[in-house]
């Protein structure tokens, strides 16, 4: 049953809209941003383990974790301390594992809508793509890398700044809860780079020879990444043919706008387009390598420049003043959320947590 989930997308959306008409700027901290991340952390906390295909699993962690007495620090696990932190925070609170979920979830979603409200020329259109292109999905089935993605974007604040130590240390900082996280730290070198079909090539020719080598890059990190990835690597699922194609289409069309855009929006229009980029070259290689589909994870680090250049696109391309345009926009990404959440993650159907 899809319902829940397009009920809470139309209410986050009109909460933002009609509170925006009214006024030109809010503040981050205002009522109708607030209210839309409790929305968003709520329906997510409050949900069954059996929604999210690992949930049972975080939930299982959970349960058992509540009778460890021992200091946390002495764990033995490849799971990242950050998460124990989190779980023994959440354990303050109840031992019902809707204080975990819910913990999850704040993580997750507010530091991404911080950067939504700081940056995007359309709020409510980047947390409309937010909900339907599945980035708020992301931690309903993979808990701690959710958070990591969150905390992760907030690294955009620092990548405009130039602030190379800044950006290092809050990739550090998401790296306690997924240590994937530290992907990120390269970026900070090719993200503010301008768009040339030269360096797409390269970047395509760099990412092949990172995926051939991916075991090696991922053990520079941690051999526990090494160790949780290999799982994937060979195990041999593959798939995501249709999201490969609908995300190199929208690439494909996000770089020919690229000629359109003002002098005033093409800095930041090219930092949201490289970030799209390495969304779609991660699919085109899982794609074409045969590589297990997970590894498509690992495009969520990005796809924060996804969700923030289409504003830019509807300020500054023509196109889409055309109001049937914008509708065909909005069906698309309608369809979008409702095939992903039927054949992703065990996601449908929803249920509330029956401990409630």
């Amino acid at each position: 049953m899809l319902l829940p989930y397009y009920v809470l997308l139309l209410v986050v959306v009109w909460v933002l809209n009609s509170s925006l008409s009214k006024k030109k700027s809010l503040s981050f901290f205002s009522f109708p941003f607030i209210f839309s991340g409790i929305l968003l952390v709520l329906f997510a906390g409050l949900r069954s383990s059996e929604v999210g295909t690992d949930t049972n699993n975080y939930v299982g962690i959970y349960n058992n974790f509540s009778y460890y007495t021992d200091s946390i620090f002495e764990i033995e696990s490849t799971i990242e301390i950050g998460y124990w932190i989190l779980q023994k925070v959440a354990l303050f609170f109840s031992s019902e594992y809707y204080a975990l979920l819910i913990a999850i979830a704040f993580l997750s979603v507010f530091p991404m809508l911080y950067v939504l409200k700081k940056f995007s020329k359309n709020v409510t259109l980047s947390v409309f793509i937010y909900i339907t292109i599945a980035s708020y999905l992301v931690f309903f089935n993979a808990g701690r890398q959710g958070i990591a993605i969150g905390i992760s974007s907030l690294s955009l604040i620092f990548l405009l700044k130039r602030n190379m130590i800044a950006y290092f240390m809050c990739i550090a900082f998401a790296s306690l809860f997924h240590n994937t996280a530290l992907i990120m730290l390269p970026f900070y070198f090719i993200l503010n780079r301008e768009v040339k079909l030269k360096n797409i090539l390269i970047y395509l020719f760099l990412g092949g020879g990172s995926i051939s080598f991916l075991g090696y890059l991922l053990s520079v990190f941690s051999t526990d990444v090494e160790a949780r990835y290999a799982v994937y690597e060979n195990r041999g699922a593959t798939g995501g043919y249709l999201l490969a194609l609908f995300f190199n289409l929208t690439t494909v069309i996000l770089f020919n706008f690229r000629k359109r855009i003002t002098k005033e929006n093409l800095n930041r229009y090219d930092i949201y387009l490289n970030y799209s980029l390495f969304v779609s070259i991660i699919y085109l290689l899982v794609v074409f390598t045969g590589i297990d589909v997970n590894f498509m994870r690992l495009s969520n680090y990005f796809m924060l420049g996804y969700i923030l250049i289409w504003p830019l696109v509807f300020e500054d391309v023509k196109y889409f003043k055309n109001h049937a345009i914008k509708l065909m926009f909005v069906l698309v990404h309608l369809l979008f959320y409702g095939i992903y959440l039927y054949k992703m993650s065990n996601l449908v159907p929803y249920s509330l947590n029956p401990n409630l």
